[in-house]
């Protein structure tokens, strides 16, 4: 069970996270991206589900509380609520 987990936060702290914070963050709308293609495509015009926005600044906050990286707590602040017409 240790070994899953250690496999779990290796891909949490190396793959998830960072992906998130160099992808994802809209700075120009709010929130997260909507829509990121395989090829790492962004539709800056995607909408939005909040649902997945909220799961995205959960996940960062938990880290935070966790591991106490200032990346993480700095990343709160930029999720701000999106404009209404890009929630989905």
């Amino acid at each position: 069970m240790q070994d899953l987990r250690r496999k779990a936060e290796t891909e949490l702290l190396s793959d998830i996270l960072p992906f998130w914070l160099r992808y994802a963050i809209d700075d120009e709308y709010g929130g997260f991206r909507g829509q990121i293609s395989n090829d790492l495509i962004i539709d800056p015009h995607a909408a939005k589900g909040l649902i997945l926005n909220a799961r995205i600044l959960w996940t960062f906050s938990k880290a935070y509380s966790v591991y106490r990286s200032p990346v993480y707590l700095a990343t709160a602040p930029r999720l701000r609520l999106p404009h209404p017409s890009f929630l989905g």
